[in-house]
């Protein structure tokens, strides 16, 4: 809805010839209304953390970690920085069961993360405070912090 300024709307009322005293009361009316819609508070943002979750089905990560040639498939997620990242795989799991509980879900059950993050709904992410930044798997490269 566009918004007016109150004294161009009085001026308007003048032009269609309004008395004042309705003019006044309805510029008071006016002010109190967007003095009220002024004390309205907007919700805090919430400080968020990254992070990483390496989808490793097979257990190759720790295996063949020291190896170059392999590198795992990863998702970049942001959590709440009062929250764990421990606390990240239990809140994907949360995410997993109300998706499934839904008919879709009943339908199309997701039965792994990688699965969950390119067909989960965001709706589901944001109840749980976890906001994926990546549905699809990045691949992610190994090194040995040297140059």
């Amino acid at each position: 809805m566009p918004k007016i300024d109150i004294n161009k709307a009085a001026e308007a009322m003048k032009h269609c010839q309004v008395e004042a005293s309705k003019i006044r009361e309805v510029v008071e009316m006016l002010n109190e209304i967007v003095s009220a819609e002024g004390k309205e508070e907007k919700p805090v943002s919430i400080k968020k953390q990254f992070g990483v979750i390496i989808l490793d089905s097979d257990e190759l990560f720790f295996k063949f970690c020291a190896d170059n040639a392999w590198a795992p498939q990863c998702l970049v997620v942001q959590l709440p920085e009062s929250e764990s990242p421990s606390s990240l795989i239990t809140a994907i799991g949360a995410i997993i069961g109300d998706y499934n509980a839904t008919r879709n879900g009943r339908m199309y059950p997701m039965r792994t993360i990688g699965d969950a993050a390119e067909g989960v709904p965001a709706k589901f992410w944001k109840d749980k405070d976890v906001w994926l930044k990546t549905k699809t798997p990045v691949q992610s490269v190994i090194v040995d912090n040297q140059l």
